[in-house]
Parts: structure tokens; sequence; C-alpha cells
């Protein structure tokens, strides 16, 4: 009885290996899913801004539909109207959400936290619309994007 040998043995792994390639030339590439697709990832959006207007974008390299932010001020601001605002294209940004927190029920002790649900972006930014209030408020916005 003879055995395949080592030429049988590379045989049967190109033939392996060609069978896979052909099967993922036949996935869809939505259905595929990258290496820079992680589950979760968490981003600071905002870092102790003191002034009204957007913190600058942040792009991200997979698109994420849920998102969850705390938002921490200092300086005991008596009131910070944030408003979280995303796209897909780097064009135009569409509000994902305002937060008033100051008439906010999870705002305590300068934190707060909300979530974002069903909102798919690749670009992501705060924009600080309101701060008044209080000795020199600053506001810092960290959110966690997942899939």
């Amino acid at each position: 009885m003879t055995g395949t040998g080592r030429h049988g043995n590379r045989l049967i792994f190109m033939t392996i290996t060609l069978l896979l390639i052909a099967l993922l030339a036949v996935i869809p590439p939505g259905c595929r899913r990258s290496h820079a697709q992680t589950a979760s990832s968490t981003y600071r959006l905002m870092y102790l801004q003191s002034t009204t207007g957007p913190a600058p974008k942040q792009e991200y390299p997979a698109v994420y539909k849920n998102w969850v932010c705390q938002v921490n001020t200092t300086g005991s601001p008596s009131e910070t109207v944030l408003t979280i605002e995303g796209n897909l294209t780097g064009s135009y940004y569409t509000t994902m959400g305002t937060w008033t927190l100051s008439t906010d029920a999870y705002y305590a002790d300068g934190q707060s936290m909300f979530s974002i649900v069903n909102m798919p972006v690749k670009q992501i930014r705060a924009n600080l619309t309101t701060v008044t209030g209080g000795a020199s408020p600053t506001v810092t916005v960290v959110c966690t994007g997942v899939n």
C-alpha cells in the first residue's frame, strides 16, 4: 500500500485553498466582516471645550449604528446643550440627537450618559450649542460605537 506522499498532500492543500478562494468570491462584500469592523470602539469627541460650536470631526474605520455617550462638565454650568451629529459621506452632518443636560434626569455631579440607537454613521462629532453660567465651564464628550 502506498501513501499519497508529500506531493499528494500538497495537491489536497492547493485544492482546498482554491475552493476557499472561489467561495469568498461569491460572498457579497457587505456580508464579509473586515478586520477594521470591531464590535465596539470608544472615541473622545470633545475635550474640555469651553466655547460653543462643533468639535473637530472624527472618522472611524467602521460604521457603527448604536452609540453610548458620556458627558462630563467642569465649572458647574447652569445650562449645557449638546448636539451629536453624524454622516456617512463626510459632506453634510445630520443631528442624531440633542440633549439639554441641566434638565436631563440622568445629569448629576457634572456627568450624564445617553444612547443613540439605530443611527449608522462613519463620521461623528459633538456640537456644543449652549454652555452658560458657572465658573469657566468646560465640556468633554466620550462615545462608544457599537454594532
